[in-house]
This record gives structure tokens, C-alpha cells and sequence, in this order.
């Protein structure tokens, strides 16, 4: 959050994310570990806005990064994931979530001054 260290946030430690030393990231190392771990790196950093006190606006702002890491992480699932369910689940984050992000990006640009 702007204004704390890493090591003021409840499981950060020393600026990293919860799991990541470094670029690194605990447990499995190979490619598709890595793009989860690339994907959730990019949301949380993302999330990481300047709060302006209104809540729909820091709400919609949130959610469009927390939505679009969301999207990133399906469109993993979809390029190395086997389960048939899991994939279905995924096309379907996709596209709700597409229009979610639009919406919210929408909202934001009618309401940007108030």
C-alpha cells in the first residue's frame, strides 16, 4: 500500500510478495508456475492504488486489476490445463470478467470527477 514497506504489510516480507524471494517463488519452478507467479505478481502490483477515499472509486479501481489478474490466470489454465471443467470454468471467468473490467473501466471514466 502506498506509504507502507513490505515489511509493514501483514505477509509481506521486506517488499517481496508472500512466497517470492526475490524472483523466485516457493514450491514448483517450472514454466507454468511461473506464469501463475507472473500473473499474480502483476495483479497484486496492480492492486497496489491510491486510495482517494471514495469507495466506489477505489472499489472499481481495485476490482479491474483484481479482475484482470483473474483473466490472466484463466488464460494460463486454458494454455496448459487438462481438466475439460476447470477449462469450461475458465472460458467463463474470461468473458464475465471481460465485461467486468469493461464496466468498471466505463464507470470510472463517467465518474472520474466526482
Amino acid at each position: 500500500m502506498p506509504g507502507m514497506s513490505g515489511g509493514d504489510m501483514p505477509g509481506m516480507s521486506g517488499g517481496g510478495m508472500p512466497g517470492m524471494a526475490g524472483s523466485a517463488w516457493r514450491g514448483d519452478q517450472g514454466p507454468v508456475s511461473r506464469a501463475y507467479a507472473e500473473a499474480n505478481a502483476r495483479m497484486h502490483a496492480a492492486m497496489d492504488i491510491e486510495f482517494t477515499g471514495n469507495p466506489d472509486h477505489d472499489f472499481a479501481q481495485g476490482m479491474i486489476a483484481h479482475h484482470k489478474g483473474a483473466i490472466a490466470m484463466a488464460e494460463v489454465l486454458l494454455a496448459h490445463g487438462s481438466d475439460p471443467e476447470l477449462k469450461k470454468f475458465a472460458e467463463d471467468v474470461i468473458s464475465a470478467q471481460t465485461a467486468e473490467v469493461r464496466f468498471l473501466e466505463d464507470w470510472l471514466a463517467k465518474n472520474a470527477a466526482k
